[in-house]
């Protein structure tokens, strides 16, 4: 790709749209369900669930002190 480009720049016509990769920049990950929960339970003060850690058997929380905890249901 890095060719393709320097040989589109070399002969003097610039593409309509570069690529963050191949203009040397990179965006930020998305924060994942986890990391959003902790943060929310870190601003609230309050447990929050991780819903996309729920299972059949378990229950996951992120609680404001960073810490997660799964909760387990027997039957």
């Amino acid at each position: 790709m890095t060719v393709a480009l320097g040989a589109l720049l070399m002969a003097g016509v610039a593409p309509a749209y570069v690529p963050a990769a191949a203009a040397g920049t990179t965006a930020a990950p998305a924060a994942t369900e986890t990391q959003k929960a902790l943060k929310a339970a870190a601003a609230s003060g309050k447990p929050v669930e991780v819903l996309g850690e729920r299972t059949e058997f378990t229950t996951t929380y992120a609680n404001p002190d960073a810490c997660p905890a799964a909760a387990w249901e027997v039957f």
